[in-house]
């Protein structure tokens, strides 16, 4: 019997660390992966496994009734003997469910667990967590969580995911899974997501992507810090005002950087970031010399300015190029213009919001940058810096000339 499981859940089976974290959005197969693996684990030696949720009224709010479905999926009815409260495989192996709240004795007296299932896990309680690890005490046990995460406050997020992100856990193996890691997603969930991403990016982000959830009210808030960059190859975001009013819209440029990994996908990469603003416009003498300055500091391989007008806009391309000859500053770089189609919010939701967890700002970033784009909400009037940012991160996923830089790079160093 051959089961493909999906390729980033392979450390499910090989991993010996205590708890064993499954996070990510709706589609990605997490409940049935784990559901599939703990009946195979209850077929091959005699276990006892403990199959929990926060709150658990009757059988039916249990994941029963998915390992009883994933048994016959799998053609293996005959090796287990399904009872209304439990199910017990042939060899003595047995599945228990319980629910945590409210129920910490009943859970405690729980012995001999081997492996415990802790579906759900997003709305599980600090007190909950803390009666249940205890319990499970057999040497060589291990837990296992499964969910979506809703909030960087929720006990799971707080008490293992983030310190196990930050490297203050070691005790943690971390699977994140969405559903373009799942090759058997469906395409009626397919339809749903697309629509999703078109038209409700962000229930997109939390609902497919495994995001926390953003509320419209809400700010984008603090990003992780590096000292500088480790981003072998930048681009500059340029989204340009052309009033110096201080009403209106602001001037302001982002570079960005990824950090290549082992995965050959840039979406899983760290993303590095820097910026400047200014309250005037684009064609103010001082905030062109600024912008060329800030280039030259970090020379970007592409400098990408927003823009609604082409061939006005080249002109205004050829107007830096003369200014870089006259301060005597080598960018070292290819001009470009885009026109972003998409409006500000959905930009925003997308590229920065969704790539929070991965985003690093360099620590001289300077401050009127930095505070526009961690206080960024959704009713903000302006948002350039952020909006700058996400234009940022997307040109560094299309640059053409960027790709062909790296390319020609990599030629020589062979």
């Amino acid at each position: 019997m051959e089961i493909k499981f999906p390729e980033k859940t392979k450390e499910l089976f090989r991993s010996k660390k205590r708890y064993i974290i499954l996070y990510g959005g709706r589609g990605s197969s997490k409940s049935w992966t784990v559901a599939a693996f703990l009946i195979l684990q209850a077929i091959q030696s005699k276990i006892r496994i403990l199959c929990v949720r926060e709150v658990q009224m009757s059988i039916d709010d249990s994941v029963h009734r998915l390992l009883r479905e994933t048994i016959s999926r799998l053609g293996l009815d005959k090796f287990f003997m399904i009872q209304q409260k439990s199910i017990k495989c042939l060899n003595g192996s047995e599945f228990i469910f319980k629910g945590l709240w409210n129920n910490s004795n009943n859970v405690k007296s729980t012995e001999g667990i081997d492996l415990c299932w802790v579906e759900e896990a997003q709305d599980t309680s600090s007190q909950s967590l803390e009666d249940l690890t205890p319990t499970i005490r057999k040497n060589g046990s291990q837990i296992i969580f499964t969910y979506n995460p809703k909030s960087e406050e929720d006990a799971i997020d707080k008490e293992f995911t983030v310190p196990a992100r930050d490297g203050l856990r070691n005790d943690c193996e971390l699977i994140e899974i969405n559903y373009w890691d799942n090759p058997h997603f469906p395409d009626v969930l397919r339809e749903e997501m697309e629509y999703d991403k078109k038209h409700h990016p962000d229930k997109y982000l939390h609902k497919w992507c495994g995001k926390y959830r953003i509320y419209g009210d809400e700010i984008i808030g603090a990003f992780q810090t590096i000292p500088q960059f480790t981003s072998p190859y930048l681009v500059a975001f340029i989204d340009g005002s052309f009033s110096d009013s201080t009403v209106s819209d602001r001037t302001a440029v982002s570079i960005v950087g990824f950090v290549p990994q082992g995965s050959k996908e840039s979406k899983y990469w760290p993303i590095e970031f820097t910026g400047m603003s200014w309250q005037k416009s684009i064609t103010n003498p001082e905030v062109i010399d600024d912008l060329l300055r800030f280039l030259d500091k970090y020379k970007p391989i592409e400098s990408c300015l927003e823009s609604q007008l082409g061939d006005s806009t080249v002109t205004f391309i050829d107007r830096f190029k003369e200014r870089e000859k006259i301060l005597g500053v080598s960018v070292k770089n290819h001009w470009s213009w885009f026109h972003q189609t998409k409006n500000k919010h959905e930009r925003i939701m997308l590229e920065v919001a969704g790539n929070k967890d991965r985003l690093f700002m360099v620590e001289s970033t300077p401050s009127e940058y930095k505070n526009r784009v961690i206080s960024y909400k959704k009713k903000d009037k302006h948002e350039d810096e952020i909006d700058s940012l996400a234009g940022g991160i997307k040109l560094w996923q299309t640059s053409q000339a960027l790709k062909k830089y790296i390319y020609l790079m990599s030629k020589k160093r062979r």
